[in-house]
């Protein structure tokens, strides 16, 4: 008899666990399918920018009739098959350059701002590129061309293989320092066809909707300026060219192309997400998550009917996360913090239960302020150059920067880290030229201020100052 009542109580129990977890499932569903359907959208709503498959997530049940997907390549255009060759083309050249052990240390050297090269290093420099000239010019030509560079395959996910993003970093550097070479010279027009140059390629990844893909966007623009800042002055260029550098660089920063970023990653998780609860996780890349520890816990328990309350909470978690990072990324930074701090926060809380939150929502908000801090530079550098060209067409600094604004298009731009004007202070022969933007508060416990990558000692971005 005791026997019979305790299977009578555990089927009871067994019972009222199935029916709460069943309770659970359809509630936190429908809350995930909430958030879901706001980040598709965004998807949606790209304009062409993403391939259509991408805004639906596509994993089909295992007896559907598998159907081509419309994010798979496509077959590119005349045009398109052009730029594509002509990058092959310039790679294959580049590694017949870089395999010559009497070159190697010269791409080395492309590293370093060309105020750091000593004497020697910027012969060496000169001498190389003046003798593969032919690559430099193809560079310029492929720049015009306006690309693509390089085939995506948005079927692989997370998986996707982005081997042009170096290339085009290392082609950078390479014009960068052609760029220095050239004003060294006083050829002032070579360098900043090679500076314009530069900026169009690294521009050409607003058209590639990856985080990584942005990333080398800053990284490809920093080191352009950074050449500007070492080998020209506004004072030096003619005023037609000067004010053709200002252009291309005012036209530079793509706050969209960000947001789209993330909207990007975003489909990838859901598709991560929807491979767990399917079962169709072939196109799931589990290094991508940092640990391919993780693959037997994540097919097994997480992906069973009675973790699903906690997979739907963390997928919810991660679209609304996802969704509210773009939103802000197309914000000023001083807009956007609030509501990064706020992710940071909900994300330094995050339940355990939350397992692909945790490993892929990391640092998203220090994404947007390096977006934002590459705006930055870039709006400091316009001011700086036209505030140089003033001087050389009037003698002296403008007492204010609203002298300058019809160099920059007519109006001076704003700061976006505080949403307010840039600091100009003229002094006599010189000025100085900064962000009022401050590094954060030291960490508990140090007396040092938190360093940020290219601010002064004072945690300030000037121009003229450390990158």
């Amino acid at each position: 008899m005791n026997r019979d009542r305790l299977i009578v109580v555990l089927l009871c129990v067994a019972a009222i666990l199935v029916v709460a977890i069943v309770g659970m499932s359809l509630a936190t569903d429908r809350n995930r399918e909430v958030a879901v359907a706001k980040l598709r959208a965004k998807g949606s709503a790209m304009g062409g920018r993403l391939p259509a498959g991408m805004a639906v997530v596509a994993h089909p049940k295992k007896d559907d009739t598998p159907k081509p997907s419309a994010a798979e390549p496509s077959k590119p255009s005349p045009s398109d098959a052009e730029s594509l060759a002509a990058f092959q083309r310039l790679i294959e050249k580049k590694k017949a350059l870089s395999d010559a052990a009497s070159w190697k240390d010269v791409f080395d050297m492309y590293g370093k701002r060309p105020n750091e090269w000593t004497e020697a290093e910027r012969a060496r420099i000169a001498a190389f590129l003046a003798a593969n000239r032919d690559l430099i010019l193809d560079l310029r030509r492929l720049a015009e061309s306006g690309g693509p560079l390089y085939r995506l395959d948005y079927s692989k996910g997370f998986g996707m293989e982005l081997p042009h993003l170096a290339q085009l970093r290392d082609f950078a550097r390479m014009l960068a320092a052609d760029a220095a070479v050239s004003a060294d010279a006083g050829n002032y027009a070579e360098a900043i066809d090679d500076l314009i140059a530069g900026m169009k390629l690294a521009n050409g990844l607003d058209k590639e909707p990856f985080l990584i893909s942005q990333l080398v966007h800053f990284a490809m623009a920093g080191v352009l300026l950074n050449a500007i800042e070492g080998s020209m002055r506004g004072e030096d260029l003619p005023a037609d060219q000067c004010a053709r550098l200002i252009q291309c660089l005012s036209n530079a920063a793509n706050r969209q192309a960000l947001a789209d970023s993330f909207t990007t990653e975003g489909l990838f998780g859901l598709n991560a997400f929807e491979g767990i609860r399917t079962g169709e996780t072939r196109n799931i890349t589990y290094g991508t998550f940092g640990n391919n520890d993780w693959e037997p816990f994540l097919l097994g328990v997480y992906a069973s009917p009675f973790a699903r309350p906690w997979l739907n909470s963390d997928e919810e978690t991660y679209a609304d996360i996802m969704g509210r990072v773009g939103d802000a990324a197309r914000l000023p930074y001083c807009e956007a913090k609030p509501i990064l701090d706020q992710v940071d926060a909900e994300f330094a809380n995050l339940p355990r239960t939350r397992v692909l939150s945790r490993l892929l929502l990391p640092s998203l908000s220090s994404v947007v302020f390096s977006a934002s801090r590459y705006e930055t530079l870039m709006n400091l550098t316009c001011i700086g150059l036209a505030v140089e060209q003033y001087h050389a067409q009037n003698g002296a600094y403008p007492s204010s920067l609203d002298a300058v604004a019809p160099t920059l298009g007519g109006v001076v731009p704003t700061d976006p880290l505080t949403g307010q004007p840039y600091v100009y202070q003229p002094s006599g022969g010189s000025f100085a030229l900064y962000s009022a933007y401050t590094a954060p508060p030291p960490a508990e416990g140090s007396s040092a201020p938190q360093r940020v990558p290219g601010a002064d000692a004072n945690g300030h971005f000037s121009w003229r100052g450390p990158q």
